[in-house]
């Protein structure tokens, strides 16, 4: 799907389940993933694997690209942006 975004193709990512269910998890990898190199046995998480893949394609590729990426967490009917500086409610 990653890199159907560079055939100018939408892709979106929906995760839901219950609190605690390991989603954020699945999608980052742990904390310790986030700032350092995986070390034996740990895996980055499937958004981290998406994002290496399509940035490394566009680093290979001759073209100009414009990419944006939303991450978002609905919770109680209220939807926070999770790569924005503040911790409100959009």
């Amino acid at each position: 799907m990653a890199l159907s975004a560079l055939e100018g193709i939408n892709g979106t990512v929906f995760v839901y389940g219950q609190t605690g269910s390991g989603k954020t998890y699945t999608m980052l990898g742990c904390d310790r993933l986030q700032r350092e190199e995986p070390t034996a046995g740990e895996e980055p998480g499937v958004l981290v694997h998406a994002m290496r893949d399509l940035f490394a394609k566009v680093a290979q590729d001759e073209r100009s690209f414009y990419l944006r990426c939303a991450y978002v967490e609905i919770y109680n009917e209220q939807v926070f942006d999770l790569l924005g500086t503040g911790s409100e409610a959009l």
